[in-house]
């Protein structure tokens, strides 16, 4: 006896649906090598075309990286250098306030001369604890 809610006169059939979805992902300046053997089939010297292409982008770009290096480079040692100077003037400036301060007192001055002193000690200090404050801001010692 067969059941009463089965048929048995229509064939069995199974269903089946989905979906498959496909990603690649390439990175690099040349294209991946199942495509350089599509591009070659196309047009014959094609790949080749395109590794030198890349081989030529490449060394551009280390040229031009090479230049920003040897700009920063020479950037930084003007930076030094007018620095360097600063100070060598700096330094000529304050002995010559000194040695004036210094003849201002032999001369019979003693107020101006210890006033030029004065003023000649409170910069050179005020620049030495600017330039401190200043190098723990921008993250040095």
């Amino acid at each position: 006896m067969t059941h009463p809610l089965k048929r048995t006169d229509a064939p069995a059939r199974q269903e089946v649906s989905g979906i498959s979805i496909q990603q690649q992902i390439h990175s690099g300046p040349l294209p991946p090598p199942e495509a350089l053997q599509l591009y070659e089939a196309a047009l014959p010297g094609l790949a080749e075309r395109i590794v030198s292409m890349a081989e030529a982008e490449q060394r551009e770009r280390f040229r031009r990286e090479d230049f920003r290096h040897e700009e920063a480079m020479l950037a930084s040692r003007h930076a030094f250098q007018a620095e360097r100077l600063g100070q060598i003037f700096a330094l000529i400036a304050s002995l010559c306030l000194i040695s004036g301060s210094v003849v201002c007192v032999v001369l019979g001055s003693p107020w101006i001369g210890a006033a030029l002193a004065g003023t000649t000690l409170v910069g050179v200090v005020s620049a030495f604890i600017g330039r401190r404050k200043a190098s723990k801001q921008s993250g040095g010692n």
